[in-house]
C-alpha cells in the first residue's frame, strides 16, 4: 500500500493521561493509566513534568493563576479520544516483536488516530484522519502484508469450554493432541498443521477490538484475533462472548486479505450515520 504522510501531535503516555484529566475525562481508551496508582507525592510530581513538556512543546499554555489552555485542536481531537463514539484497537506483532499498538476514535465531527511509535512505545503521535474514509485506509494499512495467503474455506465454531481446552492444549504444546482436537472441533485434518503452528507460532499476529458506543452506553464490539500460518491466515472471532453467555461461539475461520479490508470497510460504513463529514476540512480547521 502507498503510505500518505501525516502531521500529529508528538506525546508521551504521562502527557495524553494529563491532558484526558484537563479536559475532565477518566481515561483515553487505549491507553493504561498506571499513574493514578502512584502516591500522592509521585503524581504531583509525574504531572509537574507533563505541564513542563507540554509547555515546551506549545501544546498549552499556562496563565499566571495557573489555569491552563489546551490548543484548540488537540483539544478536538482529545475530545474524541477521550468520549468516542466509535473506538478502534489495533494491536499486532511481528516475528517475536513487541507489540504494536493502533487506536482509532470516531465521533460526530472527526476521526482520529493515535499511533504508537515503533521504536519508543511510550511516544504516541496523535493525528487527524478527517474522514472515514481516510480511517478506513489507515486501519487496513495495519492488516497489510506482501505475503500472498490462500484461502481454504474452512470454518467451525467452538463453546467457550472447548475454547478454554485448546487454550490449555496450547498452552502445554502439545502438538499431536492440540490438532486432534481440532480436527474433531471441525477443523478439515488437512488444514488442522497450518493452523496449530499459525497460532502456536505466533510469528505474524494482528488483533482488533472494535466498540460502537450511543453515548455512555456501549451498543456493540467486535472483537477478532489473525494468527498467519505458513499458507493461511487463521480469524479466531471471539464477539460472540460480549454478553459472558456461555452459549455463544467462539468462530475459527480462514481469511483472505480482501475479507479483512472488507469487513473495516462494512463496520466505516455502519458509522456514517453518526458521522458528519460536512464538517470535514472547512470547519473544523477553520
Amino acid at each position: 500500500m502507498e503510505k500518505i504522510a501525516e502531521a500529529g501531535f508528538v506525546l508521551s503516555k504521562r502527557e495524553l493521561v494529563f491532558l484526558a484529566a484537563i479536559t475532565g475525562a477518566d481515561e483515553i481508551y487505549g491507553i493504561e493509566d498506571n499513574i493514578s496508582q502512584m502516591g500522592k507525592e509521585k503524581i504531583n510530581e509525574e504531572w509537574q513534568k507533563a505541564r513542563e513538556q507540554l509547555q515546551e512543546k506549545k501544546y498549552i499554555e499556562v496563565e499566571l493563576d495557573n489555569s491552563i489552555t489546551i490548543d484548540d485542536e488537540l483539544y478536538a481531537l482529545l475530545e474524541a479520544c477521550c468520549r468516542p463514539r466509535a473506538y478502534f484497537n489495533y494491536s499486532g506483532s511481528e516475528e517475536g516483536e513487541p507489540l504494536h499498538y493502533r487506536n482509532i476514535y470516531i465521533n460526530e465531527i472527526i476521526a482520529v488516530e493515535l499511533d504508537q511509535d515503533r521504536v519508543d512505545k511510550d511516544t504516541w503521535i496523535l493525528t487527524p484522519l478527517v474522514t472515514l474514509d481516510k480511517a478506513a485506509y489507515n486501519l487496513k494499512e495495519c492488516f497489510f502484508t506482501e505475503k500472498n495467503y490462500e484461502k481454504n474455506g474452512v470454518k467451525f465454531e467452538v463453546t467457550q469450554e472447548e475454547f478454554e481446552e485448546i487454550n490449555n492444549l496450547f498452552e502445554k504444546e502439545d502438538k499431536l493432541k492440540t490438532i486432534e482436537f481440532l480436527i474433531n472441533s471441525g477443523c478439515s485434518k488437512d488444514y488442522a498443521g497450518d493452523l496449530f503452528e499459525a497460532i502456536n507460532g505466533k510469528n505474524l499476529f494482528k488483533s482488533l477490538f472494535t466498540i460502537i458506543f450511543d453515548y455512555d452506553n456501549i451498543t456493540d464490539f467486535f472483537n477478532y484475533s489473525l494468527y498467519y500460518g505458513e499458507k493461511y491466515i487463521w480469524q479466531i472471532d471471539t464477539s460472540g462472548l460480549k454478553n459472558n453467555n456461555k452459549e455463544n461461539k467462539i468462530i475459527f475461520s480462514s481469511v483472505s486479505s480482501e475479507d479483512i479490508a472488507n469487513g473495516i470497510d462494512k463496520v466505516m460504513n455502519s458509522l456514517r450515520h453518526i458521522f458528519n463529514e460536512s464538517i470535514k476540512g472547512e470547519e473544523f480547521y477553520g
